[in-house]
């Protein structure tokens, strides 16, 4: 018990609000200023209530594309004849891959060599991203047309996430130490020990709550019952990168916080230790002002 209370005193004091620079201030400001007139046309992007419309069936990919120089090519349809229409549909796929390349600065999904669109019904899977391969060079985004067409503020945000995924999971932020690897290991993969990732996780989940993150069987729902001032949300609490992205979402799309008290909030509060982060933030939100 001792243990755990200096661990949580440790996070405290070490969550003291960063002082910014002025160009990160001014980053920051200029941020905050697009964010405040999007939520006054379109309301929040986070803590969204889900769409009345639920419905679940199995995954079905319905078209690929190739990218790039940031544009969608060569596509090819999936086995799928239900969504044969949609399929067909050449200029749904292009507006949904430009509300991505709209919102992440180009030098921040240069990985992305694949375009996918799906659906597995509403309020499912958003949208998501993975590896082409093992050595993590490329990566394929999947959106999920439904969900987009249906929740545009909550398919931003799922946007935002996805490239939190990208920015901590490419070959700058990783090696190939393999059983070697003493720091964070994702999927099999080492995180480098000054990775966002891998510093992320030394802060807020080294400790008790991983091991009760595997007591629990990796599941979030438990998770976050047991520690939800721990979270911003309970998909955070799914797994450390989850955690990483939910919270650069809200970190994207929430004010600066005024006190980190709680983990939420230091979570929050981490990504202010960057000025990359700052500026990838306010890049964000201005071209995404510009365009919605």
């Amino acid at each position: 018990m001792k243990k755990i209370i200096l661990y949580g005193f440790a996070l405290l004091l070490f969550f003291a609000l960063p002082t910014l620079d002025a160009n990160a201030a001014a980053s920051t400001a200029k941020g905050d200023a697009a964010l405040a007139q999007l939520k006054q046309r379109h309301g929040q992007f986070v803590n969204i209530v889900p769409s009345h419309v639920a419905d679940t069936e199995s995954e079905k990919i319905i078209i690929k594309y190739r990218v790039k120089n940031g544009q969608i090519y060569a596509p090819h349809a999936g086995n799928t004849a239900t969504y044969k229409k949609i399929a067909q549909d050449g200029n749904l796929h292009k507006r949904l891959w430009e509300k991505f390349i709209v919102t992440v600065p180009a030098s921040k999904r240069q990985q992305v060599t694949n375009f996918t669109v799906f659906t597995d019904g509403h309020n499912n899977d958003q949208a998501f991203v993975q590896p082409n391969d093992s050595t993590w060079k490329t990566w394929t985004l999947a959106v999920d047309y439904k969900d987009a067409l249906d929740q545009p503020n909550n398919f931003f945000a799922t946007l935002v996430h996805e490239s939190a995924h990208l920015v901590s999971l490419n070959k700058k932020q990783t090696n190939n130490a393999g059983a070697n690897c003493k720091n964070f290991t994702s999927n099999g993969v080492c995180m480098n020990k000054d990775s966002h990732l891998n510093r992320f996780y030394q802060l807020f989940w080294q400790g008790p709550i991983h091991n009760d993150w595997v007591k629990t069987g990796k599941q979030a729902n438990q998770l976050y019952l047991k520690y939800p001032s721990s979270f911003v949300d309970q998909y955070a609490a799914a797994s450390p990168e989850e955690d990483f992205a939910e919270s650069f979402m809200y970190f994207v799309f929430s004010e600066r916080p005024t006190t980190a008290k709680t983990r939420a909030e230091q979570k929050i509060a981490f990504f202010y230790k960057y000025d990359s982060m700052i500026h990838f933030r306010n890049a964000i939100l201005t071209r995404l002002n510009s365009y919605y």
